[in-house]
């Protein structure tokens, strides 16, 4: 699952939840476990698009996310600041930081919506 080294990743205010335009594909999402931990890969949408790639690996303080071009990486970076008013524990955080712990928000939602979903499968079934 999502690594967060003990940070925050998810805003606070719920609402602002609800309204980040950026996603991840649950579908993409490649786990592979390691003697770290889990480490994870996945796809960034933007408007169904591809924009980036998460790396998130499960002994790194900031996960890898790379971006298709500089703008969408830019474009990410503004948004990760407006969602996150913080990153561990500061604002002055280099725009890295907040890329990571934004694509890792994003990849936290996907995997609770991957689980979701195979909970309801499991319902559905038992019910067939």
């Amino acid at each position: 699952m999502c690594q967060n080294n003990g940070a925050s990743v998810q805003p606070s205010n719920p609402f602002l939840r609800a309204y980040m335009p950026y996603t991840i594909d649950p579908l993409s999402i490649q786990f592979t476990e390691t003697r770290h931990g889990v480490n994870a890969t996945a796809r960034i949408l933007f408007d169904g698009k591809k924009v980036g790639t998460i790396h998130d690996h499960a002994e790194r303080i900031v996960a890898d996310v790379t971006f298709s071009t500089e703008e969408d990486r830019a474009a990410f970076a503004i948004e990760a600041r407006r969602i996150l008013a913080t990153v561990f524990g500061k604002a002055t955080h280099h725009d890295s930081a907040f890329i990571s712990e934004y694509a890792r928000a994003l990849l936290q939602q996907a995997e609770e919506e991957l689980l979701k979903q195979s909970q309801d499968d499991h319902i559905s079934d038992d019910r067939a």
